[in-house]
């Protein structure tokens, strides 16, 4: 599953950024916001959604993602694994 910061890594990359305060600008965000990420914090929903939308990605499952990174629930975080991957395959 891509998690935030395989998110953050792609839109990085994809829009030939270098630095956090780029990818802010970028995404309409403060920098702490994205220099939360790096250090473990999960994207808000509507950026999830935002940025999956910018890398072309399946916006449903770009949010399953992130609900299961946020979730301390081991059986949800199971859950969407497995819809996810009925999804993909």
């Amino acid at each position: 599953m891509i998690t935030t910061l395989e998110l953050l890594k792609r839109i990085i990359l994809e829009n030939n950024l270098s630095s956090d305060r780029q990818v802010a600008k970028l995404l309409d965000i403060s920098h702490t916001s994205v220099q939360n990420w790096r250090k473990g914090g999960v994207m808000s929903d509507d950026i999830a959604c935002e940025v999956a939308e910018m890398l072309d990605l399946d916006v449903d499952l770009t949010l399953l993602a992130i609900l299961a990174e946020r979730s301390k629930n081991d059986r949800v975080v199971e859950a969407i694994e497995r819809l996810t991957e009925k999804k993909t395959a």
